[in-house]
This record gives structure tokens, sequence and C-alpha cells, in this order.
């Protein structure tokens, strides 16, 4: 997997990537909670295939 280089790039404070790219789904459970989504309307969700991701343990 390839990363585009950090804009802007500054010499005095390199900016650089300490951590993987989430896995797919990884964040989906808190992000549609945040938009007012409850867990069984997010596990709808996940049971019909519209979105991907574990529930959260």
């Amino acid at each position: 997997m390839q990363h585009h280089a950090p804009v802007p790039r500054l010499s005095e404070t390199p900016a650089g990537y300490h951590r993987p790219a989430p896995r797919l789904g990884q964040h989906t459970w808190d992000v549609l909670g945040e938009f007012g989504f409850d867990e069984n309307q997010i596990a709808a969700l996940r049971e019909a295939g519209i979105v991907a991701g574990e529930e959260p343990s």
C-alpha cells in the first residue's frame, strides 16, 4: 500500500506515519454512532451488507 506524502512538507517538523491504515470497517460503529445510529440500526445495516465491520466487544 502506498501513502501520499503529508502536505505541507515542513523542514523543521517533518511528518510521518506512526501506525498502519485502519482495517475495513474498523471505525464503522463509532462513526455511525456519532451520526445518531443506535446499535440495532448499525447491526441491521451490517447484516444487510450495507456497511462493514464487526460489533465492538
